[in-house]
């Protein structure tokens, strides 16, 4: 694959993307969503109870309320959002993997959000579509204004710290939001 490189002078700051996807981002609420242990029980085969009994441990009201440290204990958990609940953690993972990206730290965080960003598997064998299917509902509930600091997330992940899985979702779909 050969990525299309940032032109000069469009490289963006770690900094500069993080305020971005804040504001994209900040009038997303949870009412009414999966909550972050809720996702990880429905990973875990909960009942239903115990779904319902996990969600009262999330006391966050807004995404930047959950601490990184929860987004690393449950990093599997995006998988196992509903549409709603997905939008509002999606901008805390992306956050804290661009937190995560130096300082000595075990980076496999950072690819935590980016796969959440690629086209869903094609079947068992873990193949991944080149594409998304259209239309891919997690992908359709986010406003342009959030498409657009998904694509500079993954333009920053693809270019900045050299991800080829970022690269291959910003060039095959993401880069079409990146205005």
């Amino acid at each position: 694959m050969n990525p299309i490189p940032p032109a000069p002078g469009d490289e963006i700051s770690r900094e500069l993307l993080i305020r971005q996807i804040e504001a994209a981002f900040r009038n997303v609420d949870r009412i009414g969503a999966t909550s972050l242990h809720q996702a990880s029980a429905i990973d875990d085969y909960a009942s239903d109870r115990e779904i319902e009994e996990a969600g009262r441990l999330d006391r966050d009201k807004h995404w930047t309320e959950i601490p990184g440290e929860l987004l690393e204990q449950h990093c599997n958990a995006l998988g196992f959002f509903d549409v709603k609940g997905w939008v509002y953690h999606l901008p805390a993972y992306m956050r804290w993997s661009l937190h995560r990206a130096d300082g000595g730290h075990d980076n496999w965080m950072k690819d935590v959000p980016v796969s959440a960003l690629g086209p869903p598997l094609q079947d068992s064998s873990n193949k991944r579509r080149r594409t998304p299917p259209e239309p891919d509902p997690n992908f359709e509930a986010l406003t342009s204004g959030q498409k657009r600091a998904c694509a500079r997330f993954l333009r920053y992940k693809g270019w900045q710290e050299m991800s080829a899985e970022a690269m291959m979702y910003y060039q095959d779909y993401w880069r079409r939001f990146d205005t």
